[in-house]
C-alpha cells in the first residue's frame, strides 16, 4: 500500500502546490493593496463563504471526484487489491485534508496580520458563540475544518464511483440529475413547502451544533456521515469492473 499511496501524493502535489499558491497570492495581493492604501475599506468583512476553508471544500471535493478514475487503471494494471486502493484512497484523503486544514487556519490568521480585514472562517461563521481560549479554538476549528474536508472528499468520491459504475443513461442521470436536484428542485421545493424545510434546518442546525453554539457536535455529526460514505463506498469500489 505505501508504493500505492506515495504514487497518489506524487501526483496530487503539484495540483495542492498550486491550488495554495494561487490562494497565497491573492491573499497577498489584498493584503498588499490595503497595506499600501493606509486604510481599511469601510466595513469590510470578507465571510466564511469567501475564505480559504470555502474554497478548500470545494477543492477536495473534486480530489474526491478525480482519484477514484485516475488511479483505478493504475492499480488495476500493477495487480494491487482493491481493498489496498481504498485503503490508500483514505490515507492520501487524510494527509492531504490535514495539510489543508492546518494550512488554512495558518494562512487566514497571517491575512488578519497583513491586512487588519476580520476574515472570517467556515468555523468562525457557523459558530460565532463559541467562546474559548484561544489554543481550544484553533485546535476544535482545525478538527471541524478537518472533518468538512472529509467528508466532501468522500462525497466527491461516492458520486465518482457511481458514475464509473452506471449505464449509459445512469451517468446522465447522475451528470444532470444532482445539479438539477441541488440548485433547481430543492431551492424551489421550498417555496411550496416551507414548514417541511424549516424544520428539516432546525434539525441540522440542533444535529450540527449550530443551534447551542457547540462545534463539538458539529465534528461528531459531520465525521459519522463522512464514515457512512466511506463504508458504503468500500464494497461499491471493490464490485467496480475494469
Amino acid at each position: 500500500m505505501k508504493k500505492t499511496l506515495k504514487y497518489q501524493l506524487h501526483d496530487f502535489r503539484t495540483s495542492l502546490f498550486v491550488y495554495l499558491s494561487i490562494y497565497i497570492a491573492v491573499a497577498i495581493i489584498i493584503g498588499v493593496t490595503v497595506i499600501s492604501t493606509g486604510a481599511k475599506p469601510g466595513g469590510a468583512h470578507v465571510n466564511g463563504y469567501n475564505s480559504m476553508d470555502f474554497s478548500s471544500t470545494i477543492f477536495t471535493f473534486i480530489m474526491g471526484l478525480a482519484i477514484f478514475k485516475e488511479h483505478f487503471w493504475m492499480v488495476a494494471q500493477n495487480g494491487i487489491s482493491r481493498k489496498t486502493f481504498f485503503k490508500s484512497c483514505m490515507y492520501c484523503m487524510l494527509i492531504i485534508n490535514f495539510i489543508l486544514a492546518i494550512a488554512t487556519i495558518i494562512f487566514t490568521l497571517i491575512f488578519i496580520q497583513m491586512s487588519g480585514l476580520h476574515w472570517s472562517t467556515m468555523f468562525g461563521l457557523l459558530y460565532s458563540r463559541f467562546d474559548q481560549n484561544i489554543i481550544i479554538i484553533f485546535i476544535v476549528s482545525m478538527l471541524f475544518i478537518f472533518s468538512a474536508y472529509n467528508l466532501c472528499f468522500l462525497s466527491g468520491y461516492f458520486v465518482t464511483i457511481l458514475f464509473y459504475k452506471a449505464s449509459k443513461i445512469g451517468k446522465v442521470v447522475i451528470a444532470a440529475g444532482l445539479p438539477v436536484l441541488f440548485f433547481f428542485i430543492l431551492p424551489l421545493s421550498y417555496g411550496f413547502i416551507p414548514e417541511f424545510w424549516n424544520t428539516v434546518l432546525d434539525f441540522i442546525f440542533r444535529i450540527t451544533g449550530m443551534a447551542s453554539g457547540n462545534p463539538l457536535y458539529g465534528i461528531i455529526t459531520i465525521s459519522v456521515i463522512a464514515a457512512i460514505l466511506g463504508i458504503i463506498s468500500y464494497p461499491l469500489a471493490k464490485r467496480v469492473e475494469i
